[in-house]
């Protein structure tokens, strides 16, 4: 009776462990599709780059003499007129250039006098016999070398007033204080160089653009051409401007060229800042309202066990007219491989009732990186296409991953009809 029991027991056991098992593989027999919707909408190609915002024109105010610093005129940030103080050095020492040189002045004039005086006496006396010719010609090289001293320190006391002009730094253009490299009782030597006291830029309601445009890239920036850009300050706000320049000097980092072109920005409210890392996009073609399907579903390849017989044969036959025709096959479900030039093909698969993938061969042009632009027969806005499998059967031929690229290749980034 116990062992009746038992086994009763151990069979029943076998029985529900035998409807799990056909429950679960009967789950993993449903495939599930990631889907998403082909819109309608513009689409742009753009060239992406990096570059840093700074204003259009900048100048280092410095000093031409040496000095201590007795007083700043401006702070970081401040906004100053041409011909405004900045600092002042102090100014005794260079006071004290000027006086020694005015004396210096005075000395070789009262020498001119003297030598003027002492040729008019010899001139005399020659008359009269009483000096040699010598002794004259000697009395006017006197003369004129004291004038030329007296010139020679008439130059120095001009320098001397003009070093004490510069111990007052003003603004050289209108503009904002964004750099000050000094403090009140530094000491600056302009002895080699002349050192930098405060960067000012100009008018920043304009500012610009230096982007870094890879040489893959740089034949398709133009000057002129509209430019969009967005700084990590403002995520969601983007800029717009325009290409003012395309330098035609390379620069050579890593093994990569790239070259530098200039972006006029307007900034009316000052929201850019000197210095900021923008992610620059140049506007390189655009198609207004046109179908556009996601570029995952142009990239998916399904196992042909996934896809509907029927969609299978009419695929096969096409095959093979086109061989007929000499057309190589190229017509057939290779899908997506979208080829440079005009009349790029894909394919886009849709589901039936019964679960399965029809696929539709579909004309490829222009794309934005996420999107492009596609014209086939029974294409609407709104149709779902796959873009990849959640879930169901695995073959050794498992669908693409819409993210990883694999092999698909996908569409070209730029193409026609």
């Amino acid at each position: 009776m116990r062992t009746s029991l038992w086994v009763g027991l151990v069979a029943l056991g076998c029985l529900g462990g035998g409807a799990w098992w056909w429950r679960g593989r009967a789950a993993e027999d449903v495939v599930t599709w990631r889907l998403d919707a082909v819109r309608r909408g513009d689409v742009t190609s753009t060239v992406s780059a990096t570059g840093t915002l700074e204003a259009v024109r900048t100048v280092e105010v410095g000093t031409q003499v040496s000095g201590l610093i007795a007083e700043l005129g401006a702070d970081f940030n401040d906004t100053v007129k041409a011909g405004q103080v900045m600092a002042r050095l102090d100014r005794r020492l260079l006071e004290a250039a000027v006086a020694a040189a005015k004396a210096e002045v005075d000395l070789r004039e009262a020498n001119a006098v003297q030598a003027k005086h002492a040729l008019t006496r010899a001139e005399a006396l020659r008359a009269q016999g009483a000096v040699s010719e010598e002794e004259l010609e000697t009395a006017a090289v006197a003369v004129a070398v004291a004038d030329a001293q007296r010139r020679a320190a008439a130059v120095e006391l001009d320098r001397a007033r003009a070093n004490l002009s510069y111990a007052t730094i003003t603004a050289p253009i209108d503009g904002t204080v964004i750099r000050r490299d000094v403090e009140v009782g530094q000491t600056v030597n302009a002895g080699t160089s002349a050192p930098t006291l405060f960067l000012l830029a100009g008018d920043l309601t304009q500012m610009r653009i230096l982007a870094a445009v890879d040489e893959s890239d740089i034949g398709k920036v133009k000057q002129g051409q509209a430019v969009r850009f967005t700084v990590q300050a403002y995520d969601d706000r983007k800029f717009e401007g325009v290409v003012e320049q395309v330098r035609l000097e390379s620069t050579l980092a890593e093994n990569v060229v790239t070259y530098t072109a200039v972006v006029s920005v307007p900034n009316p409210d000052g929201a850019l800042l000197p210095g900021m890392t923008a992610t620059v996009d140049f506007i390189v073609e655009t198609v207004t309202d046109t179908l556009c399907a996601p570029n995952a579903a142009l990239r998916f390849r399904p196992d042909d066990s996934l896809i509907d017989p029927a969609a299978l044969a009419a695929r096969e036959a096409q095959r093979e007219a086109a061989k007929a025709e000499g057309g190589g096959g190229s017509s057939g479900g290779g899908g997506g491989r979208g080829r440079r030039g005009g009349g790029s093909g894909g394919t886009l698969y849709t589901t039936n009732a019964a679960g399965l993938l029809v696929p539709s061969r579909v004309k490829t042009g222009l794309s934005d990186g996420s999107c492009t632009v596609v014209e086939g027969e029974g294409l609407t806005e709104g149709l779902e296409v796959v873009t990849g499998q959640l879930s169901g059967p695995t073959t050794a031929a498992a669908t693409t991953s819409p993210l990883s690229g694999g092999s698909s290749g996908g569409p070209p980034r730029m193409g026609g009809f």
